[in-house]
């Protein structure tokens, strides 16, 4: 048989490599226990310290034979180990260490120490993704276990080696760091794209545990929303769901909060203490023409020269908003506008304006106000609103946002148009603030009252 194995090793071809990995073929010192050439390990290879040759690992010990050099690169060649360990050889010496550590503890920590490459020297953490990472390029390891299930069962064989139960986000943010020093504004090459998106994955997982501060200096790129100067993209190998979960927005998200800022300049507080409060001023105005009484009079300490009321029962278009729903001053005071201005609430739950002229530091700008958080992207309970800086670029991808508030018949180049959107029978059945739909009947009613007096 040994003639005959010989002379396959010795004239391997493509076809013969193959047959040669899928079989036992190779016979091991002492007993001739014949392996898979992936079962080997180079007898004289790195990782020799971590068997014996009872293990029935190493090739039979014959110059003449299995050991000769040439054979020897031709078995590394068909998958003897020699430097790196594979997850079921590191799953076997495990097994092997625990079962020794139950005799004799000193013996397991001369074999962990034997090597050259020491366990408890590497940072192992059993949450990265599996792999083994060059430690000349990253200082400190990464060796993963997350398909080496037999080894999380093996609590103490991972804290002898000092096998952390999880990688923390700070962990990870180190590696990332020397990313950061050594490249800086260099571009990494394709290996090192691919290790740095690995440990993004494991960044993600890590978030889950840890407090985390959302990116901000960087987003996702859609080809349907323009670009602007200040615009950085993540990389093409970053999948949407890293980046998503990382906290990355994506170009029209980014591009909204570029061109907007808090709407209230101090802190408020909770926002049930928010929407507490609307529902108490509404108490003191009743559903009824005091409501318009009150825009009329903040129009009046505005010094407006001419105010219309009008009516749109029109649905407009949902798409191309600002982002999706989510969950200072005092919010009740609304500037100059006053407290009476909260009378629009028995209207609405989002009222807005889009205001226009030399007073406008940016010369327009449109003011959303979220008391429930849940409509304007960024909305909290300690700023539950949102102001629009730059309206100009926002038009360019939201026209939709803009379309409603009928600017060009309504407003030249100076005014505020307030937009009260009624809360109709869906909106009822979420408003904190009142669960009474303002129909068309009633808003007809409202100012045919108002008309009269």
């Amino acid at each position: 048989m040994d003639i005959l194995m010989l002379y396959a090793i010795d004239n391997a071809s493509d076809e013969m490599c193959n047959l040669l990995k899928e079989h036992k073929c190779i016979p091991t010192a002492p007993n001739r226990v014949l392996r898979h050439p992936s079962e080997l390990v180079d007898r004289k290879g790195l990782l020799n310290s971590l068997f014996k040759e009872e293990d029935e690992r190493f090739v039979i010990l014959d110059l003449n034979t299995y050991s000769k050099p040439t054979r020897l690169t031709t078995l590394a060649r068909l998958g003897m180990t020699t430097s790196k360990l594979s997850e079921n050889l590191l799953i076997d010496r495990a097994k092997s260490i625990q079962n020794l550590a139950s005799t004799c503890a000193l013996c397991i920590r001369s074999m962990c120490t034997e090597r050259k490459y020491t366990f408890a020297k590497w940072n192992i953490c059993q949450t990265l993704p599996s792999g083994y990472t060059d430690s000349r390029r990253l200082q400190s390891d990464f060796y993963g276990l997350n398909a080496a299930y037999s080894l999380k069962s093996m609590k103490g064989f991972l804290k002898l080696l000092q096998i952390d139960d999880r990688c923390s986000a700070a962990q990870v943010l180190s590696k990332l760091e020397m990313y950061k020093s050594k490249y800086g504004l260099k571009e990494m090459n394709e290996d090192e794209v691919k290790l740095y998106v690995r440990l993004l994955k494991v960044l993600v997982s890590s978030m889950k545990f840890d407090n985390w501060e959302a990116a901000s200096n960087v987003c996702l790129d859609e080809s349907t929303v323009n670009s602007t100067e200040t615009m950085h993209f993540t990389h093409d190998s970053i999948s949407n769901e890293i980046a998503m979960a990382l906290g990355i927005n994506t170009k029209r998200k980014h591009k909204v909060e570029e061109c907007s800022k808090d709407l209230y300049s101090q802190d408020f507080g909770q926002h049930e203490e928010l929407l507490t409060r609307i529902k108490r001023i509404l108490d003191g105005y009743p559903f009824d023409v005091c409501i318009l009484k009150e825009l009329l009079q903040n129009a009046d300490d505005a010094k407006a020269s001419e105010v219309h009321i009008v009516v749109d029962f029109n649905n407009h278009p949902t798409d191309d908003l600002f982002g999706e729903m989510k969950q200072g001053d005092d919010p009740t005071k609304t500037g100059q506008y006053g407290v009476g201005f909260n009378a629009v609430y028995h209207l609405t739950d989002v009222p807005s304006f889009l205001s226009r002229g030399q007073h406008v530091e940016t010369g327009e700008v449109l003011c959303v106000f979220d008391p429930h958080c849940h409509y304007v992207s960024k909305a909290s309970g300690r700023n539950p609103g949102r102001k629009y800086v730059n309206t100009k670029t926002l038009k360019e991808d939201h026209p939709n946002v803009f379309s409603c508030y009928h600017e060009n018949l309504l407003m030249g180049t100076q005014g505020t148009i307030f937009r009260l959107p009624l809360r109709t029978e869906i909106f009822t059945k979420k408003s904190q603030i009142s669960n009474r739909a303002v129909t068309e009947v009633a808003v007809h009613k409202l100012l045919q009252e108002f008309k009269r007096k």
